[in-house]
C-alpha cells in the first residue's frame, strides 16, 4: 500500500486487474507499506518477497535491489515512476529481467502545471490570492505596469 493516498490502488482498480487476470496467472496485490514516490524504496516488506518467489512480472515504484534475489522467476518488471535510477542496480543488469518505466506520462500533467504556475502569475493571481486574505480588494495592481501592491 502506497504512502500516498493519491497513488494507492482504488478498490475499484484493484477488481478490474483481478478480474481481467488470464486463467491460470495470479494478480497479488501487497498490502503492506510501502514508499511509492521517485522510483521508490530499496526495503522490501516479507509479504512482497513472498508474492516474488514465483512472479514472473511486477509492477511497481521501481526494482528495489533485494526484490531481484528474492524473484528468479521475474522476466519483466515496470516501474510506474519515470525515473529507474535506483533501480538499475549490479543485481538487475546481471539478470534477465526487462525493466520498463511510465517515462511519457507524466509530461501532459507537467505541461498543464507549467502553464498553471505561468498563468497564475501573469494574470496576477498571486495579488488577489494576498488581498483575499487580507480581505481587501485593490485594483491598483491589476491595472499598473508596476503591479505596486504598496498603499
Amino acid at each position: 500500500m502506497s504512502s500516498a493516498p493519491h497513488q494507492r490502488l482504488p478498490d475499484w482498480a484493484r477488481e478490474r486487474l483481478t478480474a481481467s487476470t488470464p486463467e491460470g496467472w495470479e494478480t497479488v496485490v501487497i498490502s503492506a507499506p510501502t514508499v511509492s514516490s521517485g522510483d521508490g524504496t530499496n526495503t522490501v516488506s516479507d509479504e512482497t518477497v513472498h508474492a516474488v518467489a514465483l512472479a514472473e512480472a511486477y509492477f511497481g515504484f521501481g526494482v528495489p535491489a533485494p526484490l531481484v534475489g528474492h524473484a528468479p522467476r521475474l522476466r519483466w518488471a515496470h516501474s510506474a515512476s519515470a525515473g529507474v535510477g535506483n533501480s538499475i542496480t549490479p543485481a538487475l543488469r546481471a539478470s534477465d529481467i526487462t525493466l520498463t518505466n511510465s517515462a511519457g506520462v507524466y509530461a501532459e500533467p507537467m505541461a498543464d502545471t507549467v502553464l498553471a504556475g505561468v498563468l497564475h502569475f501573469a494574470r496576477g493571481l498571486d495579488f488577489a490570492v494576498r488581498q483575499q486574505a487580507g480581505t481587501v480588494w485593490n485594483q491598483l495592481p491589476f491595472t499598473s505596469a508596476t503591479r505596486d501592491i504598496h498603499e
